[in-house]
């Protein structure tokens, strides 16, 4: 890893924001020519991220709102960047994946809860969480690398963060290392992040 790189990650864990770090871990992990799932589309803000990290590769963004897909177009194309965009449930990440790319995904993102400046009532669920998950396991190469944004405040919030720290805790130890990032000394429940590598 070289020192601006570190330097980024360094400056980015005390930045105090989950999303930042995330995102410091895939530059110093992703590279040219490799393939990466953003499995919560959102505003596209991370599937340009990893876009611009595996060019290529194969990027993948899914949402589940046509609004969120439709931003993140606007932003890729914006950028001069292409990744693949499906409108779907992530918890059908198998299906969207193609065959020949199960085992060789080297980045996985999830930024759960409600897209910023959509419906706040749509929010990522628990169970279609934990599957995506799961699948994205699998579909990891090794050295492969996934990070899970996970907030409290919203309803339904505290439940699947839970939920995704009970799937991050029986992850099997031979194959995984498994972190939790989480900021101790903020009030109102701050967001936190689980950062998963295949060994």
């Amino acid at each position: 890893m070289n020192r601006i790189v570190q330097n980024s990650l360094a400056s980015a864990l005390f930045s105090g924001r989950p999303v930042g770090i995330a995102a410091a871990i895939m530059r110093s992990a992703l590279s040219y020519g490799m393939n990466a799932i953003d499995l919560t589309t959102g505003n596209g803000n991370d599937t340009l991220l990893l876009a611009r990290l595996c060019v290529h590769g194969q990027v993948f963004g899914i949402d589940i709102q046509p609004e969120a897909i439709a931003e993140s177009r606007r932003l890729l194309a914006e950028n001069n960047a292409n990744a693949t965009l499906v409108c779907d449930n992530h918890a059908r990440l198998f299906e969207i994946i193609p065959r020949e790319l199960h085992g060789r995904v080297h980045g996985i993102m999830a930024n759960l809860g409600y897209r910023p400046g959509g419906d706040p009532n749509v929010i990522t669920e628990p169970e279609t969480t934990v599957s995506a998950l799961n699948l994205g396991a699998m579909l990891l190469a090794k050295n492969g690398i996934m990070t899970v944004v996970c907030y409290h405040g919203h309803i339904g919030g505290a439940e699947e963060a839970r939920a995704v720290t009970e799937w991050a805790e029986g992850l099997p130890s031979e194959s995984f290392t498994v972190q939790k990032i989480s900021i101790l000394n903020r009030p109102n429940l701050p967001p936190e992040l689980i950062v998963a590598r295949r060994i």
